[in-house]
């Protein structure tokens, strides 16, 4: 999740949606403090990438 994301962009909040990885959909946000991910369908590991690397995050699954 972030991969590509510059670290100076963290100190806005910001999200994506909607982007289909390895059959399943995953939705992020950032709030200026913490990552906050849902997963909807398939289960996967959820790897932090780029800025997001060491921040703290919230990994919430839904079967849809």
């Amino acid at each position: 999740v972030g991969a590509g994301v510059p670290s100076a962009w963290l100190v806005q909040p910001m999200e994506a949606a909607g982007l289909s990885v390895k059959g399943a959909w995953l939705d992020w946000s950032w709030d200026g403090q913490r990552l906050h991910v849902t997963v909807k369908g398939r289960h996967l590991r959820v790897h932090l990438g780029g800025a997001f690397k060491n921040a703290q995050c919230d990994v919430n699954y839904r079967d849809e």
